[in-house]
């Protein structure tokens, strides 16, 4: 299956979200799929990482946006292009995608006809029961766990 991995941050961090990210393309390639990793960049990039090509696209620079609303917007409103460009190109049969840049991702696959899904990295927050017994806002973490 050929896998296109859109998403904000896949290498310039080291957050759970990233880790994840890198987990599922070293799994995905392991058991033989075809990934194509694209994430924003300074310039138009490509390497190898293991089996997997990472593909950077440019990405103007948010400048004085600091509100992550609309830092979102912006770069949604942006994004799509690239990732619609990756999907012709590459051909997909899947696409996943997390975090900020999910929204176009998704309107580009659905443009497109191409599967795709949106990967969660932290769903306990999620869970009624995550907060049992505790103050949702000053927990740092349940101490149930």
């Amino acid at each position: 299956m050929r896998i296109l991995f859109s998403l904000d941050k896949f290498t310039t961090r080291d957050g759970g979200a990233d880790r994840l990210a890198r987990g599922a393309v070293r799994a995905l390639c392991d058991t033989g799929h075809t990934v194509l990793v694209l994430e924003p960049g300074n310039a138009s990039t490509e390497r190898m990482e293991g089996s997997a090509v990472v593909r950077t696209a440019p990405m103007p620079a948010p400048g004085v946006i600091r509100d992550t609303d609309w830092l979102t917007l912006v770069q949604n409103e942006y994004w799509q292009k690239p990732v619609t460009e990756a999907i012709v190109a590459f051909r997909p049969d899947l696409i996943l995608t997390q975090n900020m840049l999910a929204p176009s991702t998704i309107a580009a696959a659905r443009a497109c006809g191409v599967r795709s899904t949106i990967l969660f990295h932290g769903h306990r927050c999620m869970s009624p029961t995550f907060f049992y017994r505790e103050d949702a806002l000053t927990a740092a973490e349940p101490s149930f766990f």
